[in-house]
């Protein structure tokens, strides 16, 4: 019998809650399904949101999201990325499926050089964390796509550097340097806000 996901622990918190939790959706458990849903929906539309500026576009992306779920479990592997990881990888390249489709537009070229240190690393997690997600939301629209994806998934999603790596498929490295890039883009736009967002003296 597969063993049923504790209440006090998420399904990914490890590999071996991962699998089991993976097998019980395999299995067309409908009960698994709906703790998928109440799991992972908040950061799947989030990252949709985030990437294609549409709510209902959003919306479309996430129901897509747990239809692959439902139906491609199974390809899932734990010897692989996190279920997490897995499932904001499908959320991900759905948007930019739509993306194409829509003509949204190209997504900016990755730059694989490391980047310069950044001295102000938690400036967008205090963003985060006040109540200015307008303006936070318009700086945000305003960065390059990558940029904007990997913020979101470190800061807001609260995923680590590798984990986000892993989730855009790109090198630690890599997501670092659009880390840094965002953060500064972000900075910039916010500047005339300096005082009421990052609690800086000017």
């Amino acid at each position: 019998m597969i063993p049923a996901r504790s209440k006090t622990s998420s399904p990914g918190d490890t590999a071996a809650a991962d699998a089991a939790f993976a097998a019980r959706i395999a299995s067309g458990e409908q009960a698994a399904m709906r703790e998928a849903v109440e799991e992972f929906l908040p950061q799947v539309f989030a990252t949709a949101k985030r990437m294609l500026r549409n709510e209902a576009d959003a919306e479309e992306v996430a129901q897509e999201t747990f239809l692959r779920i439902w139906n491609s479990v199974d390809t899932w592997t734990p010897k692989g990325a996190r279920l997490r990881t897995w499932v904001v990888r499908i959320a991900i390249n759905l948007c930019y499926d739509r993306m194409r489709r829509k003509s949204y537009g190209k997504s900016d070229p990755l730059e694989t050089a490391p980047e310069m240190a950044d001295d102000a690393p938690d400036a967008v997690a205090r963003l985060a964390a006040r109540d200015q997600s307008s303006l936070l939301e318009q700086a945000m629209n305003g960065l390059p796509e990558r940029q904007r994806l990997a913020l979101q998934l470190v800061h807001f999603d609260e995923m680590s550097n590798g984990e986000a790596a892993e989730t855009m498929d790109v090198s630690v490295d890599a997501l670092e340097s659009l880390l840094a890039r965002g953060r500064r883009g972000l900075k910039a736009a916010l500047m005339g806000h300096k005082d009421e967002l990052l609690g800086e003296e000017a």
